[in-house]
């Protein structure tokens, strides 16, 4: 459950962090990972494409979340990550 006016600290990596100049936001009480892609979009509108599916990871609480439907908590570490290379 979510406290009154409770957020989650979402961390930013890599090229995210760069392109932002911050490498922490706090989004207030996204309800899942689609949700908070977009509410990342609409916080930062001209670094919209950074938050799309495809071209960042989502991982919550050290596991990337692959379909978006993950439901948050208050209590999750959640972070945006470039795409991972293999080679």
């Amino acid at each position: 459950m979510w406290p009154v006016g409770g957020n989650v600290k979402i961390l930013l990596f890599a090229r995210i962090r760069d392109q932002l100049g911050i490498d922490s936001v706090d989004i207030d009480k996204p309800s899942t990972v689609a949700e908070l892609r977009l509410l990342m979009q609409r916080q930062f509108p001209d670094h919209s494409a950074l938050f799309e599916d495809g071209f960042s990871l989502v991982a919550v609480n050290q596991e990337i979340e692959t379909t978006g439907a993950r439901r948050l908590r208050e209590s999750d570490e959640v972070a945006f990550l470039p795409p991972m290379t293999g080679g």
